[in-house]
């Protein structure tokens, strides 16, 4: 998300980011945006951003990177012998 810190010498925060950036990807007014409940928006700025971030090359690769994030099972197997092997309790 663009901020002051970013953005190497501009002194302001964009304050309403994700409000825009759901607008743009609606195709909708701001205001409209501000009228959504809250898991609404949430679910659409999630799909705001991955539609932005599929965009360019390095944005796909991250989304690609994130997903490896995303199992549901934990490798409890694994888990314990990365212990074993740097020598804590399995």
């Amino acid at each position: 998300m663009p901020d002051a810190e970013s953005k190497e010498g501009l002194p302001y925060e964009i304050e309403h980011y994700w409000e825009q950036l759901v607008s743009q990807y609606l195709g909708c007014p701001l205001v409209e945006v501000f009228d959504l409940c809250s898991l609404d928006f949430l679910a659409l700025k999630r799909e705001a951003f991955i539609f932005e971030m599929s965009k360019t090359e390095e944005g796909r690769k991250s989304l690609t990177e994130a997903k490896i994030f995303e199992a549901e099972d934990a490798d409890y197997q694994g888990i314990i012998e990365l212990q074993k092997m740097l020598g804590g309790e399995g």
